[in-house]
This record gives structure tokens, C-alpha cells and sequence, in this order.
């Protein structure tokens, strides 16, 4: 029996949180990574990916971007891996304006090397929801619209009968849960946005954020057994998602995790 590895390496949103009031949850931005057999793939490039490119061994990596917010890219400029000669790489990015962040970050004058330019042998390309994105190695990834300003997708991944979902950058509150819940229906575990709580969602509708109150009531829906939460808010610290976990996994759901960079979960394969 094998495994299937998710690894965080950057759980914070919207703007990375350097000090020590942050040091336990970590103040990178979104990244994720997902190992199975000969195949990694990396959830987006917020600041993380940058630790996790350092650490890399030479397994086929594809890189799938949910949507093109500054905070979700922005590591890309500091990703070794695209340094090395010849290095295969593959950069997948959403159909349309979601997807042009990545090109405009990589290339003057933001940066000055452009994508084509760089020596990995860097292969972009287009994704569209609700159509298996051609990964292979017994991989089967879909993407799926979620409720965010400008557009942005989740991921369902499944190998050998076990399925993670990652789901930022999600509003909850409208039709779209439905959906939401068909998508991630019976997986292993979802990794889910919690930026808010349910009393400061008042101020914040039509941000394209969500709460760890509405992630619990996904999960349950779509019999999800384990929930990270993630996409902190800048501002929470490490005593406030220490407090939140309390309530989250004490009153609410007990397999849930305001996860942490450095967290690690292996899901068996059948």
C-alpha cells in the first residue's frame, strides 16, 4: 500500500505576516503540495513555494495556479527549480483573465527574466473547469469554478480511490455551494478557506472569502472527514488561530485544522 502526501509550505492570505506573533501558523502565502508516486503537483505559488522549490528532489512537478490574485503568484519569481537547466516543469494556469497574472508578473518591468527566458524547460498551459486536466501517472485532476471576484477554481485531485480538494479564495453564500459540495463530495480531505469568522463575514461580503463556520457545514454536507483550514487572515496571529482551532475542533468539528506550514497528512491508497 502507497500513500498520497499533502504538504503545506504557506497557509496565510492576502499578504504575508513576518514576526513572531506568526512564527508557529507561518506567514507565507498559499502553497500546497501533493505527492503520489512519481508526480508532484503544487497548489499555488504564494511565498511558500519559494522553502518548498529549496527543497525539491527531481520528481515530474506540475504546478496548477487557482487563480491569478497577487498573494496566490507572487513566489513564482523566487522558484529555484525554474533556474536549472532543462528542468521540466509544467505551469498550469486558468482560461482567461485569471490566468494572465503569472506571464505579466514574469517579465519586465515587474521582473526582469521573462518565462521563456529562464533555463527550466517551462511548459504553460491553459485549464478549463470541469474537464480532467492530462496530468497522468494515474492522476486524475479537476478544476471547478468557486465564488471569488475576477474568477478563480478548486482542485479535486484522485489517485487509486482517494481524493483531496483545495478550495480558497471561496465566498460562501450563494448557489455556487451546492456546486461546491457536488465537487468535493466523499473526498479524503478538504483544504478550505477560513479568512474570517462568521461575525466579521458582515463587513467583508463580496471580498471572495470564507469562514471556518461555513467550511464546517461543507465538510459535513459533503461527508468530508478532514478539513485544514486555511488562507489566514494577515492580522491573525498564532494565540488567534490557537483560539480558533479551540472552537473548531472542540465544538464543531473534531477533525478539523487551521493547518500550520510544515503540516503534513499521508492518505492511504487503495
Amino acid at each position: 500500500m502507497s500513500s498520497l502526501t499533502v504538504r503545506c509550505w504557506g497557509a496565510r492570505g492576502t499578504f504575508p505576516s513576518p514576526g513572531i506573533r506568526f512564527s508557529r501558523y507561518g506567514g507565507d502565502t498559499m502553497c500546497f503540495e501533493v505527492l503520489a508516486g512519481d508526480r508532484r503537483l503544487i497548489l499555488d505559488a504564494g511565498t511558500g513555494i519559494k522553502a518548498l522549490g529549496d527543497a525539491m528532489d527531481g520528481r515530474e512537478t506540475h504546478i496548477l495556479l487557482s487563480h491569478g490574485h497577487i498573494d496566490h503568484v507572487v513566489g513564482l519569481t523566487q522558484f529555484a527549480p525554474f533556474w536549472q537547466a532543462g528542468r521540466p516543469i509544467v505551469l498550469w494556469v486558468p482560461e482567461g483573465p485569471p490566468g494572465a497574472a503569472a506571464h505579466l508578473l514574469l517579465e519586465p518591468p515587474l521582473f526582469p527574466v521573462a518565462l521563456a527566458e529562464m533555463p527550466a524547460s517551462i511548459r504553460v498551459v491553459q485549464y478549463a473547469p470541469d474537464a480532467p486536466l492530462p496530468v497522468a501517472g494515474g492522476l486524475r485532476v479537476c478544476a471547478f469554478p468557486v465564488n471569488h471576484p475576477g474568477g478563480a477554481y478548486g482542485f479535486r485531485i484522485e489517485a487509486a480511490g482517494c481524493a483531496v480538494c483545495y478550495v480558497t479564495d471561496h465566498e460562501h453564500g450563494s448557489p455556487m455551494d451546492d456546486a461546491l459540495v457536488a465537487n468535493i463530495q466523499d473526498a479524503d480531505m478538504v483544504i478550505y478557506d477560513s479568512t474570517y469568522t462568521e461575525e466579521e463575514m458582515d463587513g467583508h461580503r463580496g471580498w471572495g472569502h470564507s469562514t471556518w463556520e461555513a467550511g464546517v457545514e461543507l465538510a459535513n454536507r459533503a461527508s468530508v472527514p478532514l478539513l485544514w483550514l486555511a488562507h489566514h487572515h494577515p492580522e491573525r496571529d498564532d494565540a488567534s488561530l490557537d483560539a480558533l482551532q479551540s472552537a473548531a475542533n472542540v465544538s464543531a468539528f473534531p477533525h478539523s485544522r487551521f493547518v500550520h506550514a510544515g503540516a503534513e497528512c499521508s492518505l492511504s491508497l487503495v
